[in-house]
This record gives structure tokens, sequence and C-alpha cells, in this order.
């Protein structure tokens, strides 16, 4: 805008015109600012997108707060043993006291759970019950509401979410509830998976694969004339 807004005053030098435009007091000045903007930009982005959190802004999840105490003191005796049983373990995957709010709504509510290698476990609940919420959090889409005891924390393998979101999610499969893949064709998903495994000739496995299941289509255009 400085440039543009000034474009006479900043060219001139006295009678004359600015022999270099790409002076600091002219040109160069904007483009080095936008440089070391799109610079700082981006290590941020990166950090950001990292999940990464030192140390001294995450509370340790071992330890329990007040608000903790008072919540597994008004559980049941089996929501009591798990919440015990998980701090203590080394399961897959540990989802310790998780909070997370949308304004007033408490979507995530002291959450915790553990997932042993090997178990199949299955979080069920109405609609609005924070599912889909529990579910971004463990992938770090979103990340926990830390005014509320701390937030809680994810550990896959170890690694916490929070804190290391990209190690973390090195151990992580998950399936979203929506897949892009519900709009690709069967060819394109055949050449998606055949890309993933590694698969040599691609064209001539699909057209096989296609042929012999039924898929394989062709059309022949015959144009006749005098």
């Amino acid at each position: 805008m400085l440039v543009s807004l000034n474009t006479f005053s900043l060219l001139c030098r006295g009678d004359e015109i600015a022999s270099y435009p790409g002076a600091l007091t002219l040109y160069g000045g904007p483009i080095l600012y936008l440089i070391m903007q799109a610079i700082v930009l981006f290590i941020i982005l990166v950090w950001v997108d990292s999940g990464y959190r030192p140390a001294f802004l995450s509370r340790s999840s071992k330890s329990r707060s007040k608000h903790q105490e008072e919540n597994l003191d008004m559980t049941d005796a089996a929501v009591a043993s798990e919440i015990t049983r998980t701090e203590q373990c080394n399961d897959s995957l540990k989802v310790l006291h998780l909070h997370k709010t949308f304004g007033s709504n408490h979507a995530v509510n002291d959450i915790t759970f553990g997932i042993p290698q090997g178990q199949v476990f299955a979080l069920l609940g109405p609609n609005g019950a924070g599912k889909s919420s529990t579910i971004s959090l463990i992938r770090g889409d979103i990340h926990p509401t830390t005014s509320i005891a701390g937030g809680g924390d994810i550990l896959i393998e170890g690694e916490s979410v929070v804190r290391k979101r990209a190690a973390a999610r090195g151990h992580l499969g998950v399936c979203p509830q929506f897949d892009a893949m519900d709009t690709m064709t069967v060819r394109e998903h055949l050449t998606f998976y055949a890309r993933i495994r590694g698969v040599e000739n691609i064209n001539t496995n699909i057209e096989a694969v296609l042929a012999a299941t039924g898929w394989h289509i062709s059309f022949r255009v015959v144009i006749s004339g005098n």
C-alpha cells in the first residue's frame, strides 16, 4: 500500500527519477518485508501444525487436579477402576482426563480410557454425546480445552498427541466419517491401492481385474456415411 499510494513521491529524487527502484527506500523495502513475513509465518505454521508444546506450557497428565478428584468420587466402581488402570498401564492408546468445550457446550467431559494392542474398542453414544469430538481430539485435529483441568492428554504408543502430534500420528491410522474416496470411480480406487502396494504394470493389472469382475465396459462407435 505504501508503494502504491506514494509511487510518484517514492520514485522522485529531487528533480530526477530514482536510478534503482529496488532500493530499500523504494520497492526493496516492501519486498524484503514480505519475504521475512513469509518465512516467519511459515515457521509458525509448521510449529502449530506439528502440535508440539513445550513442557512448561502443558500440565502433566499424571497428576490429578482437584476437579478430576471430585469427578472420580462421583463415578461408579467400574469407571473408577478403568481410570486407575489407564493411568498406570502402557496401553497402545491412552486417553487421559480429556476435556473439550465449544462455547458453553462441554462436549467432552473428563473422559479416560485405554485400548491395549489387539483389542477392539467401540465408542457408543447418542447424537451430541461427543463421539466425533473425541475422535477428532485423538487425531489431533482439534486441541483439548486447557482451561479445564489442563485439558487432558492422548498418548499413542507413549507419544503425546498434544505435545508431539506429528510423532504420535506416525502410530495412528484413522478412517474418517466422511471419506473422499466415496467419490472415486472403480478404476481410481484400483489405481490408488495399486500405487500404495507398489504393484507393477498398474494399467495391465487393473484391466485384468475389471475384465474378470465384469466392470470393464467398452464402447464402440461406428460412423457410417455415403
